[in-house]
């Protein structure tokens, strides 16, 4: 993937509204749930990784969906970091050998699908 791609991949998560603490209306919660840990399953890697400066409390490794969504629902996890990643798991994911090209090209096509489903049905 080009580096203008992933720019904007992290453009767009960046800009998403995420308020702390709430887990009913979070888009990035939902994509970690529906998307980035069942395609981590697909190749055999499990887990959430933030990266973060050590006078932030360091690196956090969550093992599940849940673990996240307690720790954010728990006022734990900021914003800013639940964006920063779930950017870099994107990234990791989509330039992963360890995903196959095919893999990547049918999450792209779903994603698409899925966004024009949802472009159609809103307007109902």
């Amino acid at each position: 993937m080009s580096k203008s791609s992933l720019d904007v991949i992290s453009g767009n998560i960046k800009s998403i509204f995420c308020e702390l603490g709430n887990v009913e209306h979070n888009p990035l919660l939902k994509l970690l749930k529906e998307f980035i840990f069942p395609v981590q399953s697909l190749s055999g890697h499990y887990g959430f990784r933030i990266v973060r400066p050590e006078k932030f409390g360091g690196d956090i490794v969550f093992n599940t969906y849940q673990e996240v969504e307690d720790a954010f629902k728990n006022k734990q996890l900021h914003p800013a970091d639940l964006k920063a990643g779930v950017v870099d798991s994107i990234n990791d994911l989509l330039e992963s050998e360890r995903f196959p090209l095919a893999h990547r090209v049918n999450v792209r096509r779903r994603a698409s699908q899925k966004e024009i489903l949802e472009t159609h049905n809103a307007g109902r």
